[in-house]
């Protein structure tokens, strides 16, 4: 009887599903307090543990999303409740939480992504970067919440029939790609949107002041091309749901000494360095960093961290700092003297970069899904640069591609590997401060290879010896060395105080070979 039951209640569930998704308009709905208990008491991570009294709250990151993954949620929480207090079903529950999901999958993909909104019961008029953001952050939701559905569905089932599982990982995989998808079209929309305001953008006066908007909406110089689109994205990734995700900030920011921030904010939830320019710690970006990499102790790279961690003290939220071995004990000795000045305690989550027994640096995980290695570089101080990798999880060996859950599940249990290597995928490269010579190291040679390459650029003009003697990076090495850059993207930072925006551009354009010109900036 209870299997009949569940086999109702599943085909009666798959097509309210699809209706609401059907009729989904793609923008937030409102979480009333009961159903936030709910998925607070899922991202607990205990909440279906026989030993559990239940848990509160998430992981700390919020979001804004759409009835239908709401609804998806309130879907599994009532087939994990069936798996709790029905054990011998929790097979048949797990085959139909993994339906449930690759519909929900599959549905909005074809809505959004396939653009089938726009004939849907919904009729959209155009799927907008809008839409695409919170159907983004809506993954991002289900995403951070399956590592504890699937725990829940552990506790519930003996070890040896665990390989059931598989096919959820499998789902799991299905959406981190959906999820790459829509952030890849987010991106493309935006990116056209700015290329048509270029015309606009060439006639702008960077070097001028900013004017405030006034009230009839209008402005006295500025840019407002693609302001809308942005803006509206941005109102779709802010807070509104926990628990945990990724913060999706791409955006490289430097400059020389006393001249403002170095801090490079990324993709992947991560600040690099910490500069004395205090008023980069009041941007949202700077403020949901998971963590801070530190490449030396100087104050323009490190000076900001204890504050940084204040700040962050006062929305409850605490991220990492990685920081050289070499500036423990005097970062140390300052945090404990601001605690004293402050007269309350700062909590600060230090861990040192570590050596290991080759001369270099042992690589560590900055989130669950970023590979951190460091790499040596040559500077007055001792220093280092990262590199920061994505994880890609194997996928099935082709051979094994058409076989059923209960085959794989077979081979599992008889040791035979089923799946392709994970495989390391470099993203980033920043460099912190170093003589050029210090990337030129045989075995830093990714570091031109990178698709993103932030590097410090502290002199444009004047002569190279300057440069070598203050161990910074000269405009000279650069050109002399341009056939290396193979890289997409190249970021200019850390630039001497007495360049200007407009200057520093105007010597680049002039100096770099137009390859290397179209694809870096200051």
């Amino acid at each position: 009887q209870t299997r009949a039951f569940l086999e109702y209640l599943h085909e009666s569930y798959k097509n309210r599903m699809v209706s609401t998704l059907d009729n989904e308009r793609w923008v937030q709905c409102d979480v009333v307090a009961e159903r936030q208990r709910e998925i607070d008491r899922l991202a607990s991570g205990k909440a279906f543990l026989i030993s559990s009294n239940g848990g509160s709250g998430g992981e700390g990151a919020e979001y804004r999303v759409v009835w239908s993954v709401l609804l998806l949620v309130e879907i599994i929480l009532s087939y994990l409740d069936i798996a709790f207090h029905f054990p011998p079903v929790t097979p048949e529950v797990i085959a139909k939480i993994v339906d449930q999901v690759r519909l929900f999958n599959l549905r909005t993909k074809q809505l959004v992504l396939g653009a089938q909104a726009i004939q849907s019961a919904a009729r959209l008029k155009s799927i907008s970067a809008k839409h695409l953001a919170i159907t983004g952050r809506s993954l991002g939701l289900f995403i951070a919440l399956l590592p504890h559905i699937r725990a829940a569905l552990v506790a519930q089932i003996p070890p040896k029939h665990q390989v059931l599982l598989t096919e959820l990982d499998r789902v799991s995989q299905d959406l981190f790609e959906h999820h790459t998808a829509i952030v890849a079209k987010f991106v493309s929309i935006i990116g056209d949107t700015i290329e048509a305001s270029v015309v606009k953008l060439r006639q702008v006066d960077w070097d001028r002041p900013l004017v405030p908007t006034t009230h009839h909406g209008g402005s006295s110089g500025g840019v407002d091309g693609p302001h809308h689109e942005s803006a509206a994205a941005s109102a779709a990734n802010s807070p509104a749901v926990p628990p945990a995700a990724a913060n999706s900030n791409a955006n490289g920011n430097g400059n020389g000494s006393g001249s403002g921030s170095n801090t490079a904010a990324m993709s992947c939830e991560y600040f690099e360095d910490m500069s004395k320019n205090i008023s980069t710690l009041h941007k949202p970006s700077t403020f949901s960093a998971k963590a801070v990499l530190v490449t030396h102790g100087h104050i323009d790279h490190a000076g900001c961290c204890i504050n940084h961690a204040r700040g962050l003290a006062r929305k409850n939220k605490s991220p990492t700092y990685f920081i050289p071995s070499t500036i423990v004990e005097p970062l140390t000795t300052a945090w404990h003297a601001y605690e004293a000045m402050n007269d309350a305690e700062i909590p600060m989550d230090i861990q040192v970069v570590q050596a290991d027994d080759k001369g270099g640096f042992l690589p560590f995980f900055a989130t669950p899904n970023i590979l951190v290695r460091p790499f040596h570089t040559e500077h007055r101080v001792p220093s280092h640069g990262y590199a920061l990798y994505t994880i890609r999880q194997g996928m099935l060996l082709p051979q094994f591609r058409e076989l059923t859950s209960e085959q794989i599940s077979k081979l599992r249990i008889d040791g035979i590997s089923i799946k392709e290597p994970d495989v390391e995928q470099l993203e980033i490269v920043y460099t912190g401060d170093t003589l050029f010579s210090g990337l030129l190291r045989p075995e830093n040679a990714f570091v031109f290879q990178a698709p993103i390459l932030i590097m410090e650029l502290t002199y444009l003009d004047g002569k190279r010896e300057k440069a070598i003697d203050k161990t910074h990076v000269h405009l000279d090495d650069v050109v002399e060395h341009a056939e290396r850059f193979e890289n997409q993207q190249v970021v200019f930072v850390h630039l001497s105080t007495k360049y200007s925006a407009s200057m520093a551009l105007e010597i680049l354009r002039d100096r770099l070979p137009s390859g290397l010109m179209e694809r870096s900036g200051p």
